[in-house]
């Protein structure tokens, strides 16, 4: 797992997390175009996320399977943190300055340098939300608060068909324009722990990476 895959973007996330969760994938339909105001939005969402410092996303896999992750994401120094449970086995993985750490039930960790061109992406914030896979959906209350509601049409898994598609549909904060929860009936996710001291992310003392 390198930097890029993890931090490419809302629908790299989303589909890492239907594959980490073990989450069967949604039956092929046709892609919804994007609507008209789909970009503007995605830009005011990626926006509103440059402007942290740090986040999390907390990912649920489907009911009774007792699969689960957070990701942490530290936006200034591009790192980022993935822990994945299941059943018996945690893992972890760290992406930090080229390096993936990653270690199992809290084992030792090892240590692997990511490929050059596995690193061309300019930020964790300023790829995270594909434009052209974005619709503007009609708002939402919950709990008596109007949010923002967009889908996303993810793209398809390595090795699935092209027609084979799955979309979530997200809520975002009207005021912050900032991300709250994502869902597709197989997996949910929700945003939280905004700018908290607690998501800073220590990177493991380790021998040299080896090359990949």
């Amino acid at each position: 797992m390198d930097t890029r895959r993890w931090a490419c973007g809302f629908v790299a996330v989303m589909a890492s997390a239907t594959t980490l969760l073990g989450a069967a994938a949604d039956a092929a339909t046709t892609a919804p175009a994007a609507s008209a105001d789909g970009p503007a939005l995605a830009t005011r969402i990626v926006g509103a996320l440059a402007k942290m410092q740090s986040f999390r996303l907390e990912m649920t896999g489907p009911t009774g399977s007792g699969l689960a992750g957070v990701m942490t994401i530290d936006v200034p120094t591009k790192r980022l943190r993935l822990v994945m449970s299941g059943g018996p086995t945690v893992s972890e993985s760290i992406s930090s300055d080229g390096n993936v750490y990653t270690r199992v039930n809290g084992g030792p960790w090892s240590v692997h340098a990511i490929a050059a061109d596995e690193t061309s992406d300019p930020g964790i914030v300023q790829s995270m939300l594909d434009a052209t896979r974005v619709r503007s959906l009609p708002d939402r209350t919950e709990d008596g608060r109007v949010l923002g509601v967009y889908e996303i049409t993810l793209a398809p898994a390595i090795g699935a068909a092209p027609t084979s598609v799955s979309t979530m549909t997200c809520t975002y904060d009207k005021g912050t324009y900032l991300p709250r929860t994502c869902a597709n009936g197989y997996v949910s996710d929700a945003f939280t722990n905004w700018n908290d001291p607690a998501n800073a992310i220590v990177v493991p003392q380790v021998t040299a990476p080896r090359p990949r």
